[in-house]
């Protein structure tokens, strides 16, 4: 039987692309061998390289073109409802092709190349994002908590490296009693490099948020220590 050709489209940016991973992956754990599929928009030559599970677009994809969105998921979020962000790509392809794609992870799907496994910072540490982008700045934690988070990791001998990227309306705090990497990664796969090779990774409501949950090394705050567990 011909696998059916479907061309995904978004221009979301990062943190939500990898939510939309776990789509793709999980299209082709419902239907194993249904579907060739292809990706279009926002990283798409720079995601999903190294995915077995799709390829990205040329200039000109072939197939059924669905544009992935995932704004009721705002609404719902809203009303209260309490479910996996990235269950609203599954539920929005599913709305717009009748096809079922139950969610098999919490957590997108990123693929390494050997080299980007290879280790750039030497030795053990964990990562801090302190920053955040200028058009969502209420997902973004005081600089003072930070520095004091930051402070007490390097009093119990934990290394701090802070990334982040250096783009336009993105912000990043300097901090002291760091290693400063923000704005040395050249691209977002030298970024999962990073948080691949972490022990732990400790950052705000952002894409290093869903990328460190694809790699299983987030941290977790207590609210009333304010002192972060490996989970």
């Amino acid at each position: 039987m011909a696998r059916h050709k479907l061309v995904l489209h978004n221009n979301w940016a990062l943190g939500d692309t990898v939510c939309l991973s776990a789509l793709v992956r999980d299209i082709h754990a419902a239907h194993p061998g249904a579907y060739d599929i292809t990706m279009t928009g926002n990283y798409q030559n720079v995601f999903w390289r190294n995915n077995p599970h799709c390829k990205p677009a040329g200039k000109d994809p072939v197939g059924q073109l669905v544009k992935i969105e995932y704004m009721e998921g705002i609404t719902a979020a809203g009303r209260g409802e309490k479910v996996h962000f990235l269950s609203w790509p599954h539920r929005d392809f599913e709305k717009k092709t009748g096809v079922r794609v139950p969610v098999t992870l919490p957590k997108g799907d990123i693929h390494l190349t050997d080299e980007e496994r290879k280790a750039k910072v030497k030795g053990r540490y964990w990562l801090v994002i302190a920053g955040g982008k200028m058009d969502m700045t209420a997902k973004v934690w005081s600089t003072v908590y930070w520095q004091r988070t930051v402070d007490m990791l390097t009093a119990q001998g934990v290394r701090c490296v802070q990334v982040g990227g250096s783009f336009r309306n993105h912000f990043h705090p300097q901090l002291e009693r760091v290693e400063q990497l923000v704005g040395q990664t050249n691209n977002e796969r030298q970024f999962f490099s990073l948080i691949a090779n972490a022990e732990g990774v400790i950052c705000g409501i952002t894409a290093a948020m869903h990328i460190a949950a694809v790699f299983d090394k987030i941290g977790r705050a207590s609210c009333r220590e304010r002192v972060y567990h490996p989970v």
